[in-house]
């Protein structure tokens, strides 16, 4: 089953949760903020701000992913298992940037900030960073963004994205045939009955399936409002992608345990 944004970066957080005060735990969570800090960046609101709100968004998240480049410019790349999780949900985030709205930017980038906020109080842990300044912006500056988010959340679709699968071997190299497409469809479609019939539906399965489905009906609504003619009003096919937004909007409220479980 394919990863997502939320997934990495819940991974993320466990990961720096339990690490100990060693060096090489503490190198690792420093090298995990560059690659968050382009997270922020791609998930920043670039936007002109509606709303003192939406002002507020743009310019904490702009600081902290400041903060996160700051950090990483003082000591040298780590490797490992975290930064590898960072550079993964940094490389998600910059492909899906073009798409999302500013609700769904401002989820994201909350998110990333936790993960972001949980790696400098990781590396802090360890005596040589603990007294370092720029850690210490990065924990104060993540508190400020969960306190703005508190206050001004995300709307009701904004956090369905971060559950949206995330391809394992990263983007196609070509585009898919119009018969690839309708292959995996039914494969999937297949997928999820077996499920059903087997009673191992899981979650984290019905959620990349809604996902499939929005993206299908999104590109079906798009092509169908070009060979459509003039109407008044909106025709009612056009609603069917939000439709599916509103599902996994509200299926988000449940977990059976296998949504953050390791691919």
């Amino acid at each position: 089953m394919p990863t997502s944004v939320q997934d990495l970066l819940h991974q993320i957080i466990d990961a720096t949760t339990a690490a100990t005060d060693n060096g090489v735990a503490a190198d690792a969570a420093v090298g995990a903020l560059e690659h968050l800090g382009r997270a922020l960046e791609y998930a920043a609101d670039d936007s002109e701000p509606a709303t003192r709100e939406r002002a507020l968004r743009q310019l904490t998240v702009g600081e902290l992913a400041s903060a996160c480049r700051a950090v990483a410019a003082q000591w040298p790349s780590a490797s490992g298992r975290v930064p590898e999780l960072a550079a993964a949900a940094a490389d998600a985030v910059g492909r899906a940037a073009a798409r999302l709205d500013p609700d769904e930017r401002w989820a994201v980038a909350s998110d990333v900030a936790l993960a972001a906020g949980h790696c400098a109080e990781s590396a802090q842990r360890f005596g040589p960073y603990a007294g370092a300044p720029a850690l210490a912006r990065v924990v104060r500056l993540t508190a400020l963004v969960q306190q703005v988010a508190r206050f001004d959340p995300p709307g009701p679709y904004g956090r369905a994205c971060l559950d949206r699968p995330v391809a394992a071997r990263g983007v196609p190299e070509r585009a898919a045939t119009a018969l690839e497409v309708a292959d995996a469809a039914a494969t999937l479609v297949l997928s999820v009955e077996r499920s059903m019939r087997d009673g191992d539906l899981s979650m984290r399965t019905v959620l990349a399936a809604c996902a499939a489905a929005e993206s299908c009906a999104q590109h079906a609504s798009t092509l169908a409002g070009m060979l459509a003619s003039q109407s008044p009003g909106p025709p009612a096919w056009s609603r069917v992608p939000d439709s599916w937004r509103l599902l996994q909007a509200t299926l988000l409220r449940f977990d059976d345990g296998s949504r953050y479980a390791a691919p």
